[in-house]
């Protein structure tokens, strides 16, 4: 089964980001390098390499398919264990999280079993 397109009304190298509950905007997102990877920066990134696929080949800043694509001594916290994507996590509050191991205060909130929660 192939994902979804994404029709977000945003160009193939922006992904669109609800900002409000009535308010959206396209971000304009830097392109992979040659050989698929992006620069982890300060939130981490990975290349979307057939995970949007009406998008171009851009870096999706704060996601990541593992811990490689974030920033040294972050994790890639997935929503639901067979995602593909998932989100850098620096442990802090209000980081995402699978469990209290993925928190610097050791506690997770997980209002919904099976899914991601937050650090506390």
């Amino acid at each position: 089964m192939h994902p979804s397109p994404v029709d977000d009304g945003c160009e193939s190298n922006a992904v669109c980001f609800q900002e409000s509950e009535d308010k959206a905007s396209c971000y304009t997102l830097p392109y992979c390098s040659q050989d698929d990877t992006c620069p982890t920066g300060t939130e981490g990134a990975v290349c979307n390499n057939g995970l949007l696929p009406d998008k171009d080949k851009i870096c999706l800043i704060g996601l990541c398919t593992d811990a490689a694509n974030c920033p040294t001594d972050w994790k890639c916290v997935k929503d639901q264990p067979n995602a593909v994507v998932g989100y850098c996590s620096d442990g802090g509050t209000f980081a995402p999280c699978n469990g209290p191991a993925d928190c610097l205060s050791n506690a997770c909130d997980m209002p919904f079993p099976g899914e991601a929660g937050f650090c506390q």
